[in-house]
């Protein structure tokens, strides 16, 4: 599927900045326990505690920071489908218009969900990753549609990403 046209909806950022403030605080504290004056046995074990977490916590800090600068799209949408992921990466999901059934929003535990119906579900879960299969598993035994995208993840509304998403959908058929 082309990505000339998308529209791109991307990672809401301020999920890995808590993180991020936890990873520089545990610095910190490894920094303190290094520094800080002790005696006797303990010296050794506040020591060897704060290198662990300067370490640990410090590579996390540079790993969750780097992610966090970075922006990465979760949904695409175009006049020929959607792709779930980085367009033209391995782990993406590529999904033409004919393939879906409906578009929609629902509630599901005081969150809204952008959720998709699929004409051949079994087709589309064949060209899942291991991982959102399992996910589509898990979602068609308790009863949802299997692939659904929450929007506490997104930068946008669901509510406007499914209005864009009808009007390709309608617009492709």
């Amino acid at each position: 599927m082309a990505s000339s046209g998308a529209i791109i909806y991307y990672r809401k950022p301020e999920q890995k900045f808590q993180l991020e403030i936890c990873a520089v605080g545990f610095v910190g504290l490894g920094l303190w326990l290094l520094l800080s004056d002790a005696v006797g046995h303990s010296e050794i074990t506040q020591r060897s505690a704060g290198i662990v977490s300067l370490f640990c916590f410090g590579l996390c800090a540079l790993v969750i920071g780097r992610k966090a600068m970075t922006k990465h799209p979760i949904f695409s949408v175009n006049h020929d489908g959607f792709t779930l992921g980085k367009p033209g990466e391995k782990e993406a999901l590529e999904v033409d218009w004919s393939e879906v059934q409906g578009v929609g929003v629902a509630n599901i535990a005081d969150d809204k969900v952008l959720s998709f119906a699929f004409r051949d579900p079994e087709s589309l879960k064949a060209r899942m990753t291991v991982n959102q299969r399992l996910k589509a598993n898990e979602n068609e035994a308790a009863g949802v549609p299997i692939l659904m995208i929450p929007q506490k993840m997104l930068d946008a509304s669901v509510d406007d990403i499914r209005n864009v998403s009808t009007k390709f959908f309608f617009n492709a058929g």
